[in-house]
């Protein structure tokens, strides 16, 4: 609703975000079709200063037309996720002309949409010389918390976790105890610009409590009267590098007949690419245990969902075509690490096979263990 992009934008000016100094001049972001597209569109309206909206596609497709635009806009402030300061920073690689520009004239960077990025912090930092920031928002609230507005607090990292900021003017804030843990809390959260109802399917819901508070599904560390993100609580769905939200339970939908061929399935955005890599746990009666690098069974599996991508096309638009289907795969002949009770620990799979992920998460990577799937497109058609 228009009402609610419009209290968003008076919050940010009530909490001096509209400065010029600040994100009221030129910004940049790739996600049009994103809430923060939404909002950077409303942004300009409000302050009378442009918004470059640039897809992330055109990155890949069109990085000259990219520069030109960027060159000529000369933005002042840019906000995205990890992957679209990776992009940002590799375009700059190749037009070096660009690179001199933007030096001049940029001078926020804002982490949303995704998690805070420390590797990327120091790369922007080591370019420009420029903090990289952290904000916090949903689909369905709008961003509510900004680091920017109190930018005297260091970014203290916690256990791979990073402060979310100030809650920006007209934002309320709750916290409820996870059972036996002394520090961590859900999170919930009222705001005057957040969503009304939700439609889910052929139904229109209220997910909001009695008071009015919107559980966004987050689990955040609270200490010395800071917010520190830890992760979803559920698996529902995971944020890409630009900010996407991507719906898991869709994508294992669109990918059946490959999940009911294994013990589990991580789906893993990439770090500078839109689409998504699989880590699949299957249990063969012949061969090796551990990650399998025999091609034939690796093919056999990429045919398989290269012919499920090639069918996703003919009726997924193309932003979900490009952000929901697999590009890449890794198979592994195991089972999961289990817990005591005997679900799939992730802390322990995140550790045990840590390598392997880190090469997943890059696109078009050669190595034995990995498969790109594009190279299968059709494959049987």
């Amino acid at each position: 609703r228009q009402e609610a992009f419009l209290k968003s934008c008076q919050s940010w000016d009530e909490a001096g975000l509209f400065e010029t100094n600040l994100l009221g001049g030129k910004g940049f972001t790739p996600l049009f079709t994103h809430t923060m597209g939404i909002r950077q569109l409303f942004n300009a309206l409000w302050t009378g200063h442009p918004q470059c909206l640039i897809n992330a596609s055109m990155f890949l497709e069109k990085p000259e037309t990219v520069a030109f635009l960027l060159q000529r806009m000369q933005p002042n402030h840019v906000t995205g996720g990890p992957s679209v300061f990776r992009l940002l920073l590799e375009i700059m690689r190749n037009f070096p002309k660009l690179k001199v520009t933007l030096s001049k004239s940029l001078k926020y960077f804002i982490s949303s949409g995704s998690t805070y990025n420390i590797k990327t912090k120091e790369l922007l930092k080591t370019a420009f010389n420029i903090p990289l920031y952290n904000a916090f928002g949903t689909t369905e609230t709008q961003q509510v918390l900004n680091s920017l507005i109190d930018p005297d607090t260091k970014h203290n990292i916690e256990n791979n976790s990073t402060r979310l900021g100030t809650p920006l003017p007209g934002v309320i804030i709750k916290l409820i105890r996870l059972e036996n843990q002394s520090d961590l809390f859900k999170l919930f959260v009222k705001a005057p610009f957040m969503h009304h109802r939700i439609i889910r399917g052929m139904k229109i819901i209220n997910c909001k409590d009695k008071q009015g508070f919107y559980y966004t599904g987050d689990i955040v560390r609270y200490v010395n009267d800071q917010i520190f993100y830890i992760g979803r609580e559920n698996t529902d769905f995971l944020n890409d590098g630009f900010g996407v939200k991507i719906p898991l339970p869709l994508v294992r939908e669109y990918y059946t007949r490959v999940l009911e061929k294994s013990e589990h399935a991580v789906f893993l955005p990439f770090e500078e690419n839109p689409g998504l890599a699989l880590m699949l746990f299957v249990k063969l009666e012949k061969g090796p245990s551990g990650i399998i690098k025999d091609p034939y069974i690796l093919k056999k599996y990429s045919i398989l969902i290269s012919n499920i991508n090639h069918d996703l096309k003919a009726y997924l638009s193309p932003f979900e075509y490009q952000n929901y289907t697999i590009r890449q795969v890794s198979i592994i002949n195991s089972e999961p690490p289990l817990t005591e009770k005997g679900t799939v620990s992730h802390y322990e799979l995140h550790n045990k096979y840590q390598r392997p992920i880190q090469l997943l998460q890059h696109y078009k990577i050669e190595h034995p263990t990995l498969v790109q799937v594009d190279k299968q497109v059709g494959a049987n058609h």
